[in-house]
């Protein structure tokens, strides 16, 4: 290769490189400065302790922060575990069409499941599922609070089943299914080769999926913000949110509770890596093999069922919920005395000012988000992949210091970060689309760096022995070869984007607000009939993009 090639691509690299260690940074070391500041990123004077002595008087936030994180990681694992292994190692009837449907609640955003069950479960005769269950049983009281710890817990455990799902149907099918045939052989029962063999087996990806929830629960805004907040219950980002936006608002303790919160989403990410760094988990050889399918009997219907009935609690009944009310003048739960009308829709569509802004801002920072931040993560994903050595070793690790942060958090850093930079985007749009480029460059590096994995080098290389630079390898060699995988990772931050609550909840103003927070303020200030229509605006635009990329690239290579 030519000294000329190789410097255009160094210079590419690394000048990327060092744009994404800036963005990432930046903002942590502003956050960090900003927690020994005073309550303003105005107020001057020297730096103190102040809002950390202020942290211990908030301990019970912390409390509730880990309790919830707990909580939903034990159901996210429980729930996403048992899907997998009934999906892939039994024979479930329409176990295909079954693992496509248990994985919508991955595109659907949080905010929706909450303010779903909101409808549902309020406890009172206005929420549908308690009015129904209490003429049914005729009870006197509602049996069903969703507004609290435990409805907290509840909620943000269906949400992120997924995750766990994903994870575990992964290791399971790459599992060498002699090792259980073995077990068998020597006396071994389908529960107890399951317990003693199997689970072992997989627990690379159990414990790696259980700790990126604890990450993502402890981060989560919008759930507990939901369900939370009526009740006076609070959790470290409901806190942060009420420190920015409150009539007293005080960064610096915010900076200082971001600052903890990351300390213990970074502590999740560090035990993964020590967990799974200490034991060896070797479940695939050279030897070429298929998941072995258990004969369950009539059980597979049971486990049918059961699935389904996932589907029905995480997805069936609170988007049936927000269709309900979205039709309704008023939220009556007697379907009998039900008036159906479009009102709602004309007033989010015609009336409402903010719709067709949020809706424009929305899609110009999805699409430009996603579309940058595949350029960045394309050229990293190389570095990484190709390059290995120190520098790309300290590249992959930095660029993955995002998943550990909350998106609060890392909204927090860019305010202190940007609140008097002399370059003048604090308030504008750029500030939203700085802060989505880089807290989804992970999960760009990550889809890309998987598909890269599977082209042989030597094809670049040929390429270059020919007399080809680094840009005609690109464009003739790698792009056409990683194109679905590249469509995967532009869909899948494209449809995260449009989720994102967290980190735009404290970035916005009246002329950048964004599809996520209209729905949440909605919900703060107006009827659910509204909320419902809007947020199912939200999921229409969703699966609209979801069914787009699919239908362009196949539905093997979007999930």
């Amino acid at each position: 290769m030519s000294r000329r090639i190789a410097g255009t691509r160094d210079a590419v690299t690394g000048s990327t490189a060092l744009l994404v260690l800036f963005l990432v940074g930046y903002p942590l070391i502003m956050l960090a400065v900003g927690s020994f500041s005073g309550p303003r990123p105005a107020d001057a004077g020297p730096l103190g302790l102040r809002a950390y002595f202020s942290l211990f008087q908030e301990l019970d936030l912390l409390a509730n922060s880990l309790k919830v994180a707990v909580g939903s990681t034990m159901v996210a694992m429980i729930v996403g575990v048992s899907l997998a292994w009934v999906l892939v190692r039994t024979n479930v009837p329409w176990a295909a069409f079954l693992e496509q449907i248990v994985i919508v609640p991955f595109y659907l955003s949080a905010l929706l499941g909450a303010v779903g069950w909101a409808l549902l479960a309020s406890p009172s005769k206005a929420g549908i599922l308690n009015s129904l269950l209490m003429s049914w049983l005729s009870l006197d009281k509602a049996p069903i609070n969703i507004y609290t710890e435990l409805g907290i817990i509840w909620v943000s455990g269906l949400h992120f089943a997924p995750f766990c799902f994903l994870f575990s149907i992964g290791a399971l099918r790459s599992m060498e299914p002699s090792l259980e045939d073995s077990a068998r052989v020597l006396g071994g029962g389908t529960a107890s080769t399951m317990m003693k063999i199997t689970l072992p087996l997989i627990l690379p990806a159990i414990v790696g999926s259980s700790l990126l929830v604890f990450v993502l629960a402890m981060g989560q805004f919008g759930i507990p913000a939901v369900l939370g907040l009526p009740n006076g219950y609070h959790v470290l980002t409901t806190r942060i949110y009420e420190l920015i936006i409150g009539f007293n608002p005080d960064y610096g303790l915010a900076a200082a509770m971001g600052i903890s919160l990351f300390a213990f989403s970074a502590l999740g990410v560090w035990l993964q890596i020590r967990i799974l760094g200490t034991r060896k988990y070797t479940t695939v050889t050279g030897k070429g093999f298929r998941p072995r399918v258990i004969n369950v009997g009539n059980f597979r219907w049971v486990f049918f069922v059961a699935v389904i009935a996932y589907v029905i609690v995480a997805v069936v009944l609170p988007v049936g919920a927000l269709l309900y009310a979205s039709l309704q003048p008023f939220i009556t739960s007697n379907i009998f005395e039900a008036k159906f009308t479009l009102a709602n829709f004309h007033y989010i569509f015609f009336v409402y000012p903010t719709t067709a802004l949020a809706l424009s801002n929305t899609f110009l920072l999805a699409g430009g988000g996603a579309t940058i931040t595949l350029l960045l993560a394309g050229v990293l994903a190389w570095m990484i992949v190709r390059r290995r050595g120190a520098l790309s070793r300290l590249i992959e690790v930095s660029i993955m210091i995002p998943v550990a942060i909350p998106g609060i958090v890392f909204s927090i850093g860019l305010l202190w970060a940007w609140i008097r930079a002399p370059i003048p985007i604090y308030g504008t749009i750029w500030i939203l689309l700085l802060c989505y480029v880089t807290i989804f460059i992970p999960y760009g590096v990550r889809a890309i760096s998987a598909s890269l994995h599977q082209i042989d080098q030597s094809l670049e290389e040929c390429a270059t022995v020919i007399g080809a630079n680094w840009q005609q390898v690109l464009r003739g060699i790698l792009l056409p070869l990683l194109r679905p995988g590249l469509m995967a990772a532009w869909t899948l931050v494209f449809i995260s984007i449009i989720k994102e609550l967290s980190a735009s909840a404290l970035l916005y103003n009246s002329k950048t607000i964004v599809l996520s927070v209209a729905v949440f303020d909605l919900w703060i200030g107006s009827s659910l009939t509204y909320v419902a229509a809007l947020a199912l605006v939200e999921a229409l635009a969703i699966f609209l993009v979801l069914w787009v990329a699919r239908r362009i690239v196949g539905a093997g290579a979007i999930l």
